[in-house]
């Protein structure tokens, strides 16, 4: 499968706009005091604060401060031209999540990480909430080997929960430090628990996630902002760094890991293998799309009226993640008629409840794994239809779901189980 690597995305991000826990101790007495982030000592002074978060002792990192329009120069070909389609980006325009954005107008953000130059880089006249949230992820950097992280990452489903995992970390650590001020210090962990939150955030994640002019990419970074978030303050509530610390080691593998909060010990996925192939179709591209991504795919095929309410999107990402024991994405391709196709299976819970929201889905009987057959030409569609169906006919019928009626029950909030 086509691997971007994490250190782009998380480039091509940062200019995207309780119970009882450990005591901190001197921590505790460490207040944030407003300075002026042009000075060493005030630059020391955040870090340090952050350092205290976080319970480690990473460096203050170097700042760069820059006008506005320095900054568009310097980062005028940040994302670089666009490159040639892979079979797996054809896959994932056949799944209706690939959008042809053009470079658009520089965003200038209040401050950013540049992790090249592994610098935290303010633009004038600033935002301490961004200038925080920039530190953090400078001390998160110098914390964890992205290079090796990357080097571990081996599918989609994996990718998001990582960006979730590092992105959750450091805007949580930067917000955190941002209330960590003189009179909360008696209180601190309850007036985060009461103050702090990321409902606002999850819900972008979950409208960009209906709208198809979003790609995979983009849906993928508003993920890890909201969900990450959540996901990170629940963790430091509850247990407190380490617990946020126990998603690398060893790392996360599934975006359900983030939505359900559990970013211990990931869990054992199903092995999903691919359908025989019919001769002449070769496979030439695998990956995992996790059940953020399947939750994506049913909501853009369910194609929701606008007023229906983002309640139902909460309701839906958890029945995913409750429903779903793993995928196989499966690209083939054509050489002779230059054209790819596509086979995803989805493992299912044995007591869940399956509401494919698009026609094409072949419901196995025993509702143990769901397959969705995409294809640039009909041949190929044809092909691995009858390839799906006759894999399973040794484990029942397979049932072809119709949407029409499941699409109109979604918009009236009526969700019928399979």
């Amino acid at each position: 499968m086509r691997r971007i690597p994490l250190l782009k995305l998380l480039s091509i991000s940062s200019i995207v706009a309780c119970s009882p826990a450990p005591e901190l101790d001197e921590c505790e007495a460490l207040a944030l005091d407003a300075c002026d982030v042009h000075e060493e000592a005030c630059q020391e002074h955040y870090s340090a604060v952050i350092r205290c978060l976080r319970e480690d002792d990473q460096p203050t990192p170097k700042l760069e401060v820059l006008s506005a329009d320095e900054y568009r120069e310097r980062y005028a070909g940040e994302g670089g031209p666009p490159t040639a389609a892979t079979a797996m980006d054809r896959a994932f325009a056949l799944l209706g999540l690939a959008a042809d954005q053009p470079a658009g107008e520089i965003q200038v953000p209040s401050a950013r990480y540049d992790f090249a130059t592994r610098s935290v880089v303010v633009v004038d006249p600033g935002d301490l909430r961004s200038q925080l949230r920039a530190i953090s992820q400078a001390h998160a950097d110098a914390a964890v080997d992205f290079q090796a992280l990357d080097a571990e990452i081996t599918s989609d489903d994996q990718r998001s929960a990582a960006l979730a995992l590092f992105f959750g970390e450091t805007i949580f650590y930067g917000d955190a430090a941002y209330y960590k001020v003189a009179e909360t210090r008696e209180d601190f962990r309850g007036r985060l628990d009461t103050n702090l939150y990321y409902g606002n955030e999850m819900a972008d994640a979950l409208y960009v996630a209906r709208l198809p002019e979003y790609d995979h990419l983009a849906v993928g970074v508003a993920f890890a902002i909201g969900f990450g978030s959540d996901a990170a303050i629940s963790a430091w509530l509850t247990e407190g760094p380490e617990a946020i610390r126990a998603g690398y080691d060893p790392l996360v593998i599934s975006s359900g890991q983030i939505v359900s909060h559990a970013l211990g010990a990931p869990p054992t996925l199903a092995e999903v293998d691919p359908p025989a192939l019919p001769e002449g179709l070769g496979l030439v591209a695998t990956g995992r799309l996790g059940p953020w991504l399947l939750h994506t795919l049913q909501t853009r095929a369910a194609e929701l009226a606008e007023e229906t309410p983002l309640s139902y999107d909460f309701e839906q990402i958890g029945l995913a993640v409750a429903n779903w024991r793993g995928d196989g994405l499966f690209v083939v391709e054509d050489a002779e008629a230059d054209a790819v196709g596509l086979v995803l299976t989805v493992a299912l819970a044995e007591d869940g409840a399956w509401t494919p929201a698009d026609g094409d889905w072949l419901v196995a009987e025993d509702g143990r794994t769901a397959s969705l057959v995409r294809a640039e030409t009909s041949p190929i569609k044809e092909a691995l239809t009858a390839a799906v169906m006759a894999g399973t006919r040794s484990h029942g019928s397979v049932q072809r779901q119709r949407s029409t009626a499941l699409a109109a029950a979604v918009v009236h909030g009526r969700l019928s189980a399979k």
